[in-house]
């Protein structure tokens, strides 16, 4: 059985996501005429999106060779 490894004893950046996570949850938020969330919609231009495939398409590669223990997580990426 794997046991998961111990947090480092030492966060150095874990004030600055900490800080950075709740201005996020704190700002505005864009909402319809009901009360709604209305988040804006992004687009890929076709740059982003070439690399976005190329990235998709190396995770899957691995699925089933060196990233087949964490597949669940890497799937996610």
């Amino acid at each position: 059985m794997k046991y998961l490894p111990e947090s480092p004893v030492d966060w150095p950046y874990l004030d600055a996501f900490n800080a950075r996570i709740l201005a996020i949850l704190n700002s505005p938020q864009p909402q319809d005429e009901g009360g709604y969330l209305a988040p804006k919609l992004e687009f890929f231009n076709q740059e982003a999106k070439e690399l976005w495939i190329q990235a998709h398409n190396a995770i899957e590669s691995k699925l089933k060779g060196e990233l087949f223990q964490i597949r669940d997580v890497a799937s996610k990426a």
